[in-house]
């Protein structure tokens, strides 16, 4: 698998998301504090709902938690000759 932060991701992809601390000190905010990966369920203007895998269970999680998010895709949709 490699991510692929130019592909949209869409409900049923997997995703990378990296998330932030917003009421943290300002020298802190911007920190990467936890990486997730996880399936994608829904996205709104407010929140990303993400379905973990192991035990099976969806929670949401702010925008304004979300530094990153990127699509984890398998390595069978690489393009010929390209990475």
């Amino acid at each position: 698998a490699f991510v692929s932060p130019k592909a949209p991701a869409r409900p049923g992809d997997d995703v990378v998301v990296q998330l932030i601390n917003p009421a943290a000190d300002e020298d802190m905010q911007q920190r990467v504090t936890m990486v997730l990966i996880k399936r994608l369920v829904k996205r709104t203007s407010s929140y990303i709902e993400l379905l973990q895998y192991n035990p099976q269970r969806k929670f949401r999680v702010p925008i304004n938690r979300i530094a990153t998010s990127a699509n984890l895709r398998p390595a069978v949709h690489r393009v010929k000759g390209r990475l």
